[in-house]
């Protein structure tokens, strides 16, 4: 096997970044993971970006950095040089609107007691098989931390649905063999949104507010938004507005559940939702999509 050997190269000469990069002939070598002492950030090139597992930050001319996170911070722990750490933030990506949103829960806050980052819920889950992952497929390009569990396996978000008007946006999938609903209300009404007996991209707001047969028998993420003024978009049909009918609007907040309710229960994922305590714009909810899709694209943060 032929020796490996670090060598040290220049970034960008505007940067003036000392990089340790390790050049091998040994598929799958990942040039630019980080060595040693993991003390500095390391250049690739956007074909190593997607074959590495670690986190990347662009610095411009096509080039991208790996880094090592503070998590209190969007700063790289160390660089060569001390002050280079500038260079390595985090990406940022697209933001969903604030004005209006309700709950928040998060892919980066995921936990079996979920956070939301807005209002006053914290989502609570029971069952020996609900765990948090962190992975990438089902199209996810880069790894995204996500809620799992089986059917027998269940999780309450709290009151996060709006009374009267509102919008819900949603990265949810099936999981496994068992495939009926995933996101709902109680068995006290007749609400869901995402997926329903194998089928994904639907939504049932006490009526059909979609077809009920779309995308079927599929574990891919789904990204959706829905609000009860006849509005719904997948993201795997662009822009297409696919709502058939308006929503049911409610007298008060209405919790929402995985396999808790209607007694149609799956192997699932759920890896972010937010509500809104108004019906969007359609301008707006592709602002909350973008984000949604961005998180696929590049991982949770």
């Amino acid at each position: 096997m032929q020796q490996k050997v670090v060598i040290f190269i220049s970034l960008v000469a505007c940067l003036g970044l000392k990089l340790d990069v390790r050049t091998s002939d040994d598929p799958p070598e990942c040039k630019g993971k980080l060595v040693a002492s993991k003390e500095l950030c390391s250049e690739v090139t956007p074909e190593t970006k997607g074959k590495c597992e670690d986190r990347f930050a662009s610095v411009g001319a096509g080039r991208y950095m790996q880094c090592e996170w503070d998590d209190e911070s969007d700063q790289c722990l160390t660089a060569s040089v001390p002050g280079d750490e500038k260079f390595c933030t985090k990406p940022v990506g697209p933001q969903p609107p604030k004005d209006g949103m309700f709950a928040w829960f998060r892919s980066e806050d995921a936990s079996t007691s979920w956070v939301s980052k807005v209002g006053n819920f914290e989502g609570k889950g029971t069952g020996s098989d609900l765990k948090i992952e962190t992975a990438k497929g089902h199209g996810a390009k880069e790894k995204v931390k996500f809620l799992k569990g089986t059917k027998s396996d269940k999780f309450d978000f709290g009151a996060i649905l709006p009374k009267n008007k509102y919008t819900v946006c949603s990265i949810s999938r099936y999981a496994g063999a068992q495939r009926k609903r995933i996101i709902q209300m109680g068995s006290h009404r007749n609400w869901l949104h995402g997926h329903w007996g194998g089928n994904t991209g639907v939504c049932h707001y006490n009526q059909w507010n979609t077809a009920h047969s779309r995308y079927g028998n599929k574990e891919d993420w789904v990204v959706l938004c829905g609000t009860n003024n006849k509005q719904v978009y997948d993201s795997r049909d662009g822009s297409t507005n696919i709502a058939t009918a308006n929503g049911k609007g409610f007298d008060k907040d209405e919790r929402l559940y995985v396999n808790d309710g209607h007694n149609e229960f799956s192997d699932f994922a759920v890896m972010e939702i937010i509500t809104y305590k108004k019906q969007l714009s359609k301008e707006k909810i592709q602002e909350v999509m973008a984000y949604l899709k961005w998180k696929l694209e590049n991982g949770t943060p």
